[in-house]
């Protein structure tokens, strides 16, 4: 359970790591597998002040699955609040979608008793 954060055209301050890492770190509570987490911190553009300049995405490695998301911001910390949340919401949809595996599996094999093939 590693958190590697990488930027491009910006600073990475010890407040800005320790910002992204607390952040990031509560994406942890919903899978005890996890490989690795990875945080891309990037300034897209250097012309223009205004507007969302800074993107942030992440890769959730578990076993067998990466999960990906992408946000951006007017302010670095405003993009990487975004994206907790966006992985967050991925996290979510991929657990249930796991959960419904489950149960059809096990309807399956219900099934399957049932009619005397297994």
């Amino acid at each position: 359970m590693t958190i590697s954060i990488q930027t491009k055209d910006i600073e990475l301050t010890d407040d800005l790591r320790a910002f992204t890492e607390e952040k990031m770190k509560s994406l942890f509570k919903f899978f005890d597998n996890v490989i690795d987490l990875k945080v891309h911190l990037v300034r897209t553009t250097q012309h223009h002040q205004k507007g969302e300049v800074f993107k942030a995405s992440a890769e959730f490695i578990l076993p067998g699955k990466t999960l990906h998301a992408k946000e951006t911001g007017e302010d670095i910390k405003i993009a990487v609040n975004k994206l907790k949340e966006d992985m967050q919401r991925e996290i979510v949809q991929f657990k249930e979608q796991l959960a419904g595996n489950k149960k059809k599996d096990q309807r399956d094999a219900r099934k399957m008793k049932e009619e005397g093939t297994l």
